[in-house]
């Protein structure tokens, strides 16, 4: 696959982004943070409590690196909101400053200022690590638009998805690697690696040790509390991350006790500086480790390559990209300069920076050191071999190491280890022996071949050892002997060992807090063995990490041990605490109970003192006088009401004082001869007394006085001036009472609560006919009529309950002498003080008058009701206000339609039926009412619209004081009236006009008539003078002027005549079959050769025309009356025109002519008798033609209508069914 196919571009989003973090609320504790963190990760750290003996020691997979990547951080949310985030650095600081986990919270710690990125804005992952670089973070939180938290990206996610091989391949390690390590000595302890991590913000620091100086002696260790180059401190010897410090936190150790090589990971790997960086990626991925060493051409120590490194790494990347896509095809991935480099350069580190070159070395002589520069020796070699063997050694190495870190019962993983170590040496036998305080020694482990004998558990002593060797194995010296025949051992020594069936033999010393703890074994047994220095550098290395695992279970065991201790101690004190609680108890119980005679007397004497007091404050409260006299009758205590009572403003004014200070002589003289006589005799005295207040003003008191045993006196007293007078009126009041009891006009009785009457007065006696006494011994039930008596009782036990407080109800008693009597009783109750029923109040009226006028009234009223609802005229009565209807008679839901509740319930509903052209006037009216003035007519509406006339009365009724209370009136129908009153106006209207109409007939008639008279006389004058002058063409023209003007008389008389049969109802109608079309053909011939022979007459027809049956006489009457209008209203020069049509079973003539017209106003009237328009002028006529027309044609039973304006022409069309 190509760079360019594995651009950063390409990766999605979704895919850098973890979608579960590690999540937790604001009030956690840190604490329960750090073990939600230590099971997110799987697995305890190395130091755990745990047995971890089964996990697996193998490298870490992929996921547990992704499980470190989610484990690095913590989201602080409230319900779905980010609050904050908790990292590694803010554990390690916390670390750094020795804070207790268990006394803060999330929320107290964490980072608020948080840098986040929208997805929306995220086009590619270079902007992720832009951001990373920019800030100098390591988490990154993601969210969606809607402010959703999708997830959260780190660098090791990103490095983990990202195919940085082949990303990386362009460029080498020394670009992007770290310069500047904080580094710190082995002894550093674990607080101050933490406070390093928090002030230089880094995630590691690297354990290291100088070398030795030429004199052979060790460099003391350098101060750790400032930034130093790794270039200072040569020899790296382990590693403690940020991951570290967080899993320590979960184990109760003491950080400033714990040292650093305790704790430190001594497991390195390295790179060379002029590698590709994809080699780097390959040897994380391969080992899954978050560092490398990076060394130079010469084996020297350069810098460090980390996550950070990688970042930096892909950022530049992608910066090449744009100008290496056009040469990237010319590269093949078989290039040698972009393959990475597999040699032997890129080694484990030694702990212990020493290697041999020696074949065999004898004990006496040390391992020659390097040259005193900053360089780590790593092997040269090309060959495939020497390269394979040494990736098996380091994974050899690395396998062991992780398993003795990871483990707490060591005796097993060392089993296992010797068993591997010996398989890859292919020796006989590899062990691990303990010294003992006298330098003699246990083989506590081994692994050896089935032929050869087991040293487990064996003791050796060598006597020599202490003298000759103890020194140089502790400073690191080793022995590798290849045959104990020929290396010049002492014979004791190579009895010894042959007695051990060893034959060639490499022991390495083994360091426990710089003391020799024991040595690491590799025995040949069956022949002589050259040992080869990668051999003494793998037990060499091995030891340093048997010596830790050595170390750490010894800080288990410590931890163990003071978790027992611990464990034993709460016991102890618990177990304390119960003897110590039972014995408190025990204690408690005594004194309890030798308290509880105390107590019980205690509160005995407190109940007494308590007594007295609230007597004493009850005296003094009180509001009658109290005082105590001596035998002397002196005071000795007053209380504030007796102190009071005679005006004195304190006791003091009283105390020691005699009491006949208070008093005047005579009471004193009252006092003296009557009343102590009594007190002595009877030992107590109560009555009435004046005294005297320190004014000089009396007073009436109550004094009760007491003789004590001791022969003192105890007065109580009391003003009694207010209940004298409160008495008096009562008394007042109980003469008015009786006074007005037997004098009121009206009865009152005093009932108990059994009904009995207990008082009653002689009114009472008088309306019922019994004497006092004997109604004293009746019940009120004896006397009430039987079917008064239930309703009696109800008012009575409404009473009772509560329910009411008087009552008023007309009933009937049963005199003495039988009759009946009618009252209206009034009844209410007395309680005494306490609530309970005292006796019942009654009043009685006699109202024997008012219901014989009642009676009266009501009879009057039964028959005005009959006579009301029997008429048809409507009644009604209201008061003066109109605010209630008293009465309305039936009529008034005929005559309105309307019901007569809907009046009752409004009173003025009638006057929305009003007509609204009547309903002001009527409105304005209603004031006449009261005088007696109120006559109008007006229009209702009914509800179904109809209208009708009402006439409508009123007037007053006064009361007996002259007030008007009342209104009563009459409405009655008068639409019938009104209507006869309209057709009597119109009558009359017409027969005005008849009378107009016959006085123009007369007058027009008269004209008409007069006119040819006048010529005809005048033309037979001249004819019979000058008849013989004239000369007979003249003559025939008076004779043709004589004779047309009689036709005019003989056509007007006929008029006249016809109207008249028509008025009369007594027109012929005589149809007969006739050709329409000829007929019409044929008056117009008439008329144009008659009057119209100076127009143009016009006849047209359409339609089928077959003979029809009509009267041709009223026909002629029609068609000549219409033609003759149309010639005498035309001008000469216009034309008329008769039009036949015959269609759908009619016949329809249409006479249109062009002449004056016909007003709107004359057409109403039009076919009136002798009407004429009045646009006529003086053209003649009769006004009798179209009233002539339309009679004939409603004989014919036809229709006739015109069509008509001013100065344009009129259309007559007359229409005749067939």
């Amino acid at each position: 696959m190509s760079l360019l196919d594995l651009s950063l571009s390409s990766l999605p989003l979704e895919a850098v982004i973890d979608p579960y973090p590690l999540s937790v609320a604001p009030d956690t504790t840190l604490s329960e943070v750090i073990r939600l963190i230590a099971q997110e990760a799987g697995c305890d750290c190395t130091l755990g409590l745990s047995d971890t003996s089964t996990k697996s020691c193998h490298p870490l997979p992929d996921w547990r690196l992704m499980k470190q990547a989610r484990t690095s951080c913590v989201l602080v949310m409230q319900g779905m909101q980010l609050l904050g985030l908790l990292t590694e650095q803010d554990f390690v600081r916390l670390a750094a400053l020795d804070i207790n986990l268990d006394a803060l919270t999330a929320a107290d710690v964490m980072t608020r200022k948080l840098v986040i990125l929208n997805a929306s804005d995220c086009q590619d992952v270079t902007i992720i690590l832009n951001l990373f670089q920019q800030h100098g973070i390591h988490h990154l939180p993601i969210f969606n638009e809607s402010g959703y938290l999708l997830g959260i990206v780190t660098p090791q996610r990103m490095r983990h998805l990202l195919q940085m091989t082949d990303v990386m391949g362009l460029h080498s390690v020394a670009e992007v690697m770290t310069t500047q390590v904080i580094c710190a000595p082995p002894t550093a302890p674990v607080q101050k690696l933490a406070q390093l991590m928090a002030t230089h913000g880094v995630g590691y620091v690297v354990i290291v040790r100088q070398r030795e100086q030429g004199t052979g002696e060790t460099v003391t260790d350098l101060d750790f509390s400032s930034v130093l180059s790794f270039r200072q401190f040569p020899i790296p010897m382990g590693i403690v991350t940020a991951d570290d410090i967080v899993q320590f936190q979960t184990l109760p150790l003491d950080f400033q006790q714990l040292d650093a090589q305790t704790v430190m990971s001594s497991a390195w790997f390295s790179i060379r500086a002029d590698d590709f960086l994809g080699t780097a990626y390959q040897r994380m991925q391969q080992w899954h480790t978050q560092q490398l060493i990076v060394l130079g051409n010469q084996g020297e120590w350069q810098g460090m390559i980390d996550q950070d490194s990688l970042l930096r790494a892909i950022n530049l990347n992608s910066k090449t990209f744009s100008f290496l896509n056009p040469i990237l095809p010319s590269i093949s991935p078989a290039n040698a300069e972009l393959t990475p480099k597999t040699d032997t350069q890129s080694q484990l580190i030694l702990s212990q920076g020493g290697f041999c070159t020696n074949d065999t070395i004898n004990s006496d002589k040390k391992i020659p050191k390097p040259a005193p520069t900053n360089q780590v020796p790593y092997e040269g070699g090309e060959g495939s071999t020497l390269n394979t063997q040494h990736s098996a050694k380091e994974h050899l190495l690395y396998s062991i190491s992780s398993r003795i870190r990871q483990s707490l019962h060591l005796e097993d993983i060392l089993k296992t280890t010797l068993q591997e170590v010996r398989e890859w040496l292919q020796v006989d036998r590899v062990l691990i022996y303990r010294f003992h305080s006298d330098w003699s020694g246990t083989v506590m482990v081994e692994s050896v071949g089935a032929e050869w004998d087991s040293l487990s558990g064996v003791v050796v002593h060598d006597p020599c050892f202490e003298k000759t060797s103890v020194e140089s194995y502790k400073n690191g010296r080793f022995q590798a002997t290849a045959d104990i025949y020929t290396a010049g051992l002492t014979p004791c020594h190579v009895e010894l060992l042959a007695s051990l069936q060893v034959r060639a033999n490499l022991v390495i010393s083994i360091i426990k807090d710089d003391e020799l703890w024991g040595l690491l074994t590799a025995q040949q047994c069956h022949a002589p063995r050259q040992w080869q220095t990668s051999e003494i550098e793998l037990l060499q290395q091995l030891a340093v990490q048997v010596g830790i695992g050595i170390q750490q279970s010894s800080l288990f065991e410590q931890v163990q041990t003071e978790l027992i201790q611990r464990k034993r101690v709460e016991l102890e004190l618990q177990q304390a605490k119960q003897e110590l609680e039972r014995r408190v108890e025990e204690r408690t119980a005594q004194l309890q109970q030798s308290n509880q005679k105390l107590q019980h007397e205690i509160a005995e004497r407190q109940q007494v003192e308590i007594q007295l007091r609230q007597k004493l404050a009850a005296i003094e409260a009180t509001t009658e006088g109290i005082a105590i006299l001596n035998a002397k009758g002196e005071y000795t205590y007053l209380n504030p009401a007796h102190v009071q009572l005679f005006g004195y403003d304190t006791s003091e004014a009283l105390l020691g004082k005699s009491w006949r200070h208070l008093y005047p002589p005579e009471e004193i003289t009252r006092f003296e001869r009557d009343i102590f006589t009594i007190l002595q005799q009877q030992g107590y005295w109560r009555g009435e007394a004046v005294a005297l207040r320190q004014n000089g003003s009396k007073f009436a008191e109550e004094v009760s006085l007491t003789l004590t045993p001791e022969g003192n006196f105890i007065c109580i007293c009391r003003d009694i001036t207010q209940r004298q007078q409160t008495e008096a009126a009562l008394r007042t009041s109980e003469e008015r009472f009786r006074s007005t009891f037997e004098q009121v006009t009206v009865g009152i009785t005093h009932t108990g609560w059994d009904d009995r009457f207990l008082r009653v007065n002689q009114t009472f006696c008088d309306i019922v006919g019994y004497t006092v006494d004997e109604l004293l011994t009746k019940t009120f039930v004896d006397i009430t009529h039987p079917d008064d008596v239930d309703g009696d009782k109800y008012y009575v036990n409404q009473l009772l309950a509560g329910e009411i407080k008087t009552f008023s109800m007309e009933k009937r008693y049963i005199r003495k002498d039988g009759s009946i009597v009618w009252v209206n009783l009034r009844g209410s109750l007395v309680r005494k003080s306490t609530g309970e029923l005292d006796y019942f109040v009654g009043v009685i009226e006699d109202i024997r008058d008012r219901k014989r006028t009642e009676a009266a009234l009501q009879e009057s009223e039964q028959r005005f009701r009959q006579l009301a609802e029997n008429i048809h005229e409507v009644f009604w009565i209201t008061d003066v206000a109109k605010s209630q209807m008293i009465y309305v008679s039936p009529a008034y839901q005929q005559i309105w339609g309307r019901s007569c509740q809907s009046i009752y319930d409004n009173p003025l509903s009638f006057v929305e039926t009003i007509h609204p052209e009547d309903r002001e006037r009527v409105m304005a009216a209603f004031a006449k009412q009261a005088r007696g003035e109120y006559h109008e007519d007006y229009r209702i509406i009914q509800p179904g619209g109809e209208q009708r006339w009402i006439r409508d009365r009123a007037f007053p009724v006064y009361d007996t004081s002259g007030q008007v209370y009342r209104i009563v009136g009459i409405a009655e129908d008068i639409t019938e009236y009104k209507q006869a009153e309209q057709e009597i106006r119109q009558a009359l209207a017409r027969e005005q006009e008849l009378n107009e109409l016959k006085s123009r007939f007369i007058s027009m008639t008269s004209h008409e008539f007069r006119t040819p008279l006048t010529t005809i006389l005048s033309s037979t004058e001249l004819l019979k003078y000058y008849s013989s002058k004239f000369t007979e063409e003249k003559k025939q023209i008076h004779f043709e002027r004589i004779q047309s003007n009689v036709h005019h008389i003989t056509q007007m008389l006929n008029d006249i005549l016809l109207l008249g049969k028509a008025e009369a109802g007594k027109l012929d109608f005589n149809p007969a079959q006739m050709d329409v079309r000829q007929f019409c053909q044929q008056l117009v011939e008439e008329f144009q050769q008659g009057i119209g022979h100076r127009h143009s007459l016009c006849f047209t027809h359409q339609g089928q025309l077959t003979p029809v049956s009509l009267d041709e006489k009223l026909l002629r009457h029609i068609l000549g009356n219409l033609l003759s209008n149309a010639l005498k209203y035309s001008p000469i020069d216009r034309p008329v025109c008769l039009e036949l049509t015959c269609r759908h079973n009619e016949l329809i003539f249409r006479i249109k002519d062009q002449g004056i017209g016909i007003s709107e106003t004359d057409q109403q009237r039009l076919f009136e008798s002798f009407h004429r328009g009045t646009n006529v002028g003086n053209i003649s006529g009769t006004g009798l033609g179209l009233s002539i027309v339309k009679k004939a044609v409603d004989r014919h039973g036809g229709t006739i209508n015109l069509e008509s304006k001013l100065g344009v022409g009129t259309t007559f069309t007359v229409v005749i069914r067939l």
